[in-house]
């Protein structure tokens, strides 16, 4: 069994150092790290040259001739350039625990054969840090009140899949590819490739949580995408005190919304093989302000459209 290792890298040399040792001192040894550099500037590409020659069996670079643009097309497409049976995903400044790898694979080995033949998705818990790796919040699914195994439809609105602890087999992998063109064409109506990732695991095959924070996620000011993103309740209810934070929260989600729908319309077009029932549903869910505003209400809640939390969904009330 082929584990390949997928990072995306661009001017991430300040971190990268901590997290190619993380990944270089797993207790599971068996895997291949390709890592595919956005044209960094900095020195980024002399770090990933010094482990190459240190670990040449072990490592690969992949030198992009345009720059991708953005990290989920990077990812992307340094996904489609290998081929494995099990594919992670890493980012350029996090560090892995020790047993990262052993973790996931292991869960996936020991999932039943005719399960291992669909698309399968394995994630865990995480522990958010800062630039020093101080921890902010020792359990990310704990402090964001996020749900660990939600209905399918929470990932029309949000994902809790991050790249950083998920693996994916070749058979999801195959989804994602279905049609290359297709893909790249659209590359811009995905919000990013962990959140693919979940919709087709939970649409065609299977996701798996583990309970267990194999990675520290490291918060800075150079984040692509930070946990930020997912608010407690604790922090929404600071921020509705003061009404122009109220209404740039407000307006963010109302973006965030457009952006799930303008995704939730990529998948329905794309991925032609899903059921009647759930083409229908989608369709109604990218064309929900048809309705009136007591009518979406209840059309989300009847179908299980809904965020991670109480606030989250009466913000989504509000907006939609």
């Amino acid at each position: 069994m082929t584990i390949s290792i997928c990072m995306a890298t661009c001017n991430g040399a300040e971190f990268l150092q901590e997290q190619i040792d993380s990944i270089m001192n797993q207790t599971y040894q068996d895997f291949v790290l390709y890592i595919s550099d956005d044209k960094s500037t900095d020195s980024t590409l002399d770090i990933i040259l010094k482990y190459k020659d240190q670990f040449p069996s072990k490592i690969q670079l992949l030198e992009r001739e345009v720059a991708s643009g953005s990290a989920k097309a990077n990812f992307l497409s340094l996904l489609n350039t290998v081929n494995s049976d099990l594919y992670l995903f890493c980012d350029q400044d996090d560090v892995w625990s020790q047993d990262h790898i052993e973790l996931l694979v292991n869960k996936y080995i020991s999932l039943p054969k005719e399960e291992r033949n669909l698309p399968v998705l394995i994630h865990s818990d995480f522990s958010v840090v800062d630039e020093k790796l101080n921890v902010i919040a020792s359990s990310y699914f704990k402090c964001y009140k996020s749900p660990k195994d939600p209905h399918k439809r929470f990932y029309y609105l949000a994902n809790n899949v991050t790249g950083g602890v998920c693996l994916i087999n070749d058979a999801l992998k195959q989804y994602v590819y279905k049609d290359v063109k297709i893909l790249e064409k659209n590359i811009d109506k995905i919000l990013m490739h962990d959140h693919l990732f979940a919709l087709i695991a939970v649409e065609f095959g299977k996701k798996y949580f583990i309970d267990s924070k194999t990675n520290l996620y490291r918060q800075h000011s150079s984040n692509v995408v930070g946990s930020g993103q997912a608010y407690s309740i604790v922090e929404n209810l600071k921020k509705i005190m003061f009404i122009n934070k109220a209404k740039k929260m407000l307006n963010h989600n109302k973006e965030l919304l457009k952006k799930n729908q303008m995704m939730m319309t990529f998948f329905l077009d794309y991925y032609d093989m899903l059921s009647d029932k759930e083409k229908k549903i989608i369709h109604s869910f990218i064309n929900i302000k048809n309705r009136n505003k007591i009518s979406r209400i209840i059309f989300l809640l009847n179908k299980k459209i809904l965020r991670s939390n109480f606030f989250s969904n009466l913000v989504l009330f509000v907006i939609i």
